[in-house]
């Protein structure tokens, strides 16, 4: 089993939907996604889908991608080289940029995960029942996509905070360190920025002993699902 660890939600650079979502002590939180532009989805807004508090004009359609009901993840594989190695039986996990409600602290989560039962062409997707609420065939005009179609699938109950020890362990190859330094500016990467940078693009974990160490911790501190996870 492969996992791709893949970055989603809305994050501070959309302000017009207020930046990320929120996170609770308890670490319950809400999956606030990125927005569509304007008039091109026939999507859930944002009111629909219960967060009128957390963005300013919840009558703006979101993209609600992943969807757990299918559950699908619909995505452009031809930039995504990652993207492309992930087929049955491998493993799809969200991470999400969350701000905290009581101490405005803002990090990474996990968020959710998919177990990959399919990929499918866009013109197979159009054509499944259980693709029809993915937010790529919700678009008017939206081509050349494909959809990750799940066996199993599910939103977390609590997001899992990715420490920088987790990420460490189970983002990056054997021997390659932690810190970094901009290069032009001498800059050293905080741990925020260092996930955000490793997790710009899909990012693969190929070595199955990192990915049980990722599994375990969805299940231990996520509330996941053990029976296909």
């Amino acid at each position: 089993m492969k996992a791709l660890i893949i970055n989603v939600a809305a994050n501070s650079a959309m302000p017009q939907i207020g930046g990320p979502g929120p996170v609770f002590d308890d670490r319950t939180f809400r999956y606030k996604p990125i927005p569509e532009g304007d008039d091109v989805s026939r999507g859930p807004t944002y009111r629909s889908l219960g967060l009128t508090d957390y963005v300013p004009d919840p009558n703006m359609t979101a993209h609600y991608d992943p969807e757990f009901g299918g559950p699908t993840y619909g995505d452009y594989l031809g930039n995504k080289p990652n993207l492309r190695r992930i087929g049955t039986g491998d493993l799809l996990l969200f991470l999400a940029s969350l701000d905290h409600v009581r101490t405005g602290v803002r990090r990474f989560y996990f968020i959710g995960w998919i177990l990959v039962a399919a990929v499918l062409s866009e013109n197979d997707a159009r054509k499944d029942a259980r693709c029809q609420r993915n937010a790529h065939i919700l678009r008017r005009d939206d081509y050349g996509f494909s959809v990750f179609l799940g066996k199993e699938g599910q939103l977390l109950p609590k997001a899992v905070a990715i420490t920088r020890s987790l990420a460490a362990e189970a983002f990056l190859p054997d021997g390659k360190m932690w810190t970094i330094r901009n290069p032009r500016t001498g800059h050293v990467f905080q741990d925020n920025e260092r996930i955000n940078h490793l997790t710009r693009f899909p990012r693969l974990v190929c070595d199955e002993r990192k990915v049980e160490i990722l599994r375990n911790e969805l299940m231990r501190h996520g509330n996941a699902s053990s029976s296909c996870l």
